[in-house]
């Protein structure tokens, strides 16, 4: 996922899935499903059962949308968005693995800070679809403008990048931990699915949607990883490159020391970058199932 906005459908999947998997097995009576899914109210509750586990996995800035489904899946939900519609997700555990975090730790944050920031930010947050409401016809307005006179050029541009086998050769070389180790068949696995995906949509809507605040947590992301923290029903590891140059291990660090008494552990692969899951999959398969398993071979 690129942005948090899209944990919502995500973790409805993930739920669904893990219900049909227990009741394939002998679990809640399909009727009684049923029933719960043709209730005329708003209020949709679906409870996955004893033993019901998952895994979550993020990677670099989709880790936020990663740690939102946690949320959402241990019945906590934080969103104004949908101020019509109340879901309760619940799973007995949950595991959430952060691959390079994209959350970073400025200089001056506490725990304490980031509690005062959410209490500003939701007392100044207007509801988005009040928002919505008042201005309809200027978005529409706008909307109609930007199509026409932005989006089309520009993805017509990133369209082009994102074709030239160029783009990807730089971009992979700073994203792994030894650039000598990347070889043409791995530029073709981001390269081709990039072109047939229509990968250029997807950067435009992810850059406007960071731009907008669209979906932001109240409190932002540091906010969001400490409220899944105090999850019960949570556990949270990440697992880093030592040598990843995009977003350093020290910030993976400076997350360990920030929720130092939360249990959250850090589990480093020498001499790796960016994507540890593309260079050495092995490796990154053993050590995830080390973070789910909370094995103690991790660095804190």
């Amino acid at each position: 996922y690129s942005i948090a906005v899209s944990a919502g459908l995500g973790s409805t999947l993930v739920i669904n899935q893990a219900s049909l998997q227990r009741n394939t097995a002998g679990g809640r009576d399909d009727n009684e499903q049923n029933d719960k899914s043709n209730d005329d109210s708003l209020t949709t509750t679906t409870a996955v059962g004893q033993n019901a586990n998952v895994a979550l996995f993020g990677h670099s800035m989709g880790c936020a949308s990663t740690l939102r489904m946690a949320m959402e899946l241990a019945g906590s939900s934080n969103n104004d968005d949908d101020d019509d519609v109340s879901t309760t997700l619940v799973a007995d555990r949950i595991d959430v693995v952060l691959v390079s975090p994209a959350v970073f730790v400025a200089n001056g944050v506490s725990l304490t800070s980031l509690e005062e920031s959410s209490s500003v930010a939701g007392n100044s947050s207007v509801p988005r679809n009040q928002r919505r409401k008042k201005n309809g016809l200027l978005r529409n307005i706008v909307r109609f403008g930007r199509k026409a006179i932005i989006d089309t050029p520009l993805q017509y541009a990133l369209k082009r990048l994102v074709s030239s086998q160029r783009f990807w050769s730089r971009g992979l070389a700073s994203a792994w931990g030894d650039a000598d180790n990347l070889s043409d068949e791995d530029v073709k696995r981001f390269r081709w699915p990039a072109i047939a995906n229509k990968l250029e949509a997807g950067l435009l809507a992810f850059t406007r949607a960071m731009i907008s605040g669209y979906g932001a947590y109240p409190g932002g992301d540091l906010k969001l990883f400490m409220d899944v923290l105090s999850l019960p029903n949570v556990n949270v590891s990440i697992v880093h490159g030592t040598k990843d140059n995009i977003v350093p291990i020290s910030n993976s660090r400076n997350l360990v020391d920030l929720f130092g008494g939360s249990g959250l552990r850090l589990y480093s692969m020498d001499g790796l970058g960016h994507d540890p899951f593309e260079e050495d999959i092995e490796g990154f398969v053993q050590t995830a199932k080390n973070a789910i398993n909370g094995g103690l071979s991790h660095e804190r």
